[in-house]
């Protein structure tokens, strides 16, 4: 039990693991445990949970499973954040229960063995909306240790009147967001639209679709809470088909390319779909789609702002996916072996130009006529090369990297990529608290786009400057739309340009300050999630 759960929490709360090793580390057994009747104190906390709370802070964790009798009995909109003082007792605790679903998920969030100083920024890195919450007490954990919950109470009571809506200068309107149950990115960009919106005066609601979640459930949250819209990143929702029939706006905000998930039989009048790239909404229109509209990604300014100043952390620094494949792709045809390869080198080469276009070079040079016809067919296509190449397109680029010793943080897949002397692995941190302060802190932070982002950037090109780091990014054309590059921002085009725009900005530390400095001016001003969300509004509303 205790090692699937460590291995979701390496995952999603990498912080937390390594105090927990740290811990394990000084301690061969975990404290006595001592059985409380869970039927009974369950059964009571049921019946004191009101039924409008959409937020409960659950203070302690005892032998029981009250979190899971919470979890299933309040309802989809209700976020829980449990707070534990000791560690040794969430020892315990994944040493007795499944928690690894919980840990994995965005229902549940954990705060554990925070010092009472540090408590505020670890409770402030969840952004959800508060509507009414309730403050729940394990009688044992809360007795045991009742000063440091009392003395935290005030600072929950404070937490929850930072996560209602502004007063609105315009129309509030309503929006229902939609979370899924696992992710890397989305999560965290998702509470970053909350608080968007709520800086925008709009009023907020957060389903959770768990997999445990019922089809009445969704139907009775539309009908007693009926929003203005319906709100998804990367995704489109269960029951598409009852949004239209309730005449509710639905809308996706794709990160990623939208075929993995939109077929024709998705068209809708009521269905609107934003996209990072606006390189596919052309595509989508092709077959049908009417409300298509291109939004960028952006930096949340109240996260991705200027930490403090350090010495010196690292010279150049990489955080994201390895994408690490251990296995390439292998084909039984020579020809379609040699085929895809070549056109592999191309995309890497070319990472701007569309899959079809670097596709007629190869027909031409080779006197060859590959071509797919039907437009569903061919995105399904796209959506395998842009698979296969992710992770060759960026396995590439660390190469050139590698002498340089840049740090990389993230998956484990790093320790497959790095070679002996050349680049250092530092694990997995935190986005909300470390991730900022790894941006204003290292020398050169790396942009490295993925394939299936042909024109636009990846959120990490506004959340570098939104620090004051400087970056250098993998071009695409949309930056000199976002930046004045070289003057906000640093774009390389090939491996030669990366490794000489290396070389010259490791020796010129004033210039990288003062791009740094004229990009963030830029992000603060033009790129965060207030000027994105203002845009979706008045697309949706005009």
């Amino acid at each position: 039990m205790f090692e699937e759960n460590f291995k979701a929490l390496v995952s999603e709360y990498p912080v937390l693991a390594n105090k927990l090793s740290g811990w394990l580390e000084k301690n061969s057994s975990a404290i006595d445990e001592t059985a409380i009747d869970a039927e009974l104190q369950t059964n009571d906390f049921i019946k004191i949970i009101k039924p409008d709370t959409n937020f409960i802070f659950l203070l302690g964790l005892g032998c029981d499973n009250l979190l899971n009798y919470l979890s299933l009995n309040v309802h989809r909109t209700t976020t829980i954040i449990v707070i534990e003082k000791n560690i040794d007792v969430f020892y315990k605790f994944l040493n007795r229960f499944d928690l690894k679903d919980f840990i994995r998920g965005w229902q549940v969030k954990f705060i554990i063995g925070a010092e009472y100083d540090d408590f505020s920024e670890q409770l402030n890195q969840f952004y959800f909306p508060i509507e009414k919450f309730q403050i729940i007490k394990h009688p044992a954990r809360y007795e045991t240790n009742h000063n440091y919950y009392e003395s935290i109470i005030d600072k929950i009571n404070s937490y929850a009147k930072t996560r209602v809506p502004f007063p609105a200068k315009q129309k509030s309107y309503r929006f229902l967001l939609m979370a899924g149950t696992v992710g890397v990115g989305w999560p965290y960009i998702l509470q970053d639209v909350i608080a968007g919106l709520h800086k925008l005066g709009h009023k907020v609601r957060v389903l959770h679709l768990t997999t445990a979640i019922r089809n009445f459930e969704i139907t009775s949250e539309l009908i007693k809470n009926r929003p203005d819209f319906i709100l998804l990143l990367d995704a489109i929702g269960f029951m598409p088909q009852l949004y239209e029939q309730e005449k509710i706006p639905y809308i996706s905000w794709f990160f990623d390319n939208p075929f993995n998930w939109l077929k024709k039989q998705h068209i809708s009048d009521y269905y609107h779909i934003f996209l990072w790239d606006k390189s596919y909404v052309d595509n989508l229109k092709e077959i049908g789609f009417k409300n298509v509209y291109y939004l960028p990604l952006a930096a949340n300014p109240d996260v991705f702002y200027p930490r403090e100043k350090i010495d010196f952390l690292c010279d150049i620094s990489f955080i994201g996916s390895s994408l690490y494949q251990p296995e390439p792709i292998v084909f039984s045809d020579k020809a379609k072996q040699y085929f895809v390869n070549m056109l592999l080198n191309l995309i890497c080469e070319n990472p701007s130009t569309a899959l079809w276009d670097l596709i007629e070079l190869i027909n031409k040079k080779h006197k060859i006529s590959f071509r797919i016809d039907e437009p569903e067919k061919k995105y399904e296509f796209e959506l395998f090369v842009q698979t296969i190449s992710r992770s060759v397109y960026r396995t590439k680029i660390i190469e050139h990297l590698l002498r340089f010793n840049p740090w990389f943080y993230g998956d484990e897949g790093w320790r497959n990529l790095i070679k002996l002397g050349q680049g250092v692995y530092k694990g997995k941190i935190n986005n909300r608290i470390e991730l900022p302060a790894v941006y204003t802190n290292s020398g050169i932070n790396i942009n490295i786009t993925v394939p299936q982002i042909r024109n636009s950037l990846s959120h990490r090109a506004f959340e570098i400057p939104a620090c004051k780091g400087f970056v250098i990014s993998d071009y695409r054309p949309e930056a000199e739309a976002f930046f004045k590059l070289d003057k906000e921002i640093v774009c390389f085009k090939n491996y030669k340009d990366l490794r000489d725009k290396i070389s010259y900005f490791l020796k010129h530390p004033k210039e990288r300050a003062q791009i740094a400095a004229n990009g963030y001016k830029r992000v603060t001003q033009e790129h965060t999630y207030v000027h994105r969300l203002k845009k979706m509004i008045s697309v949706l509303t005009e």
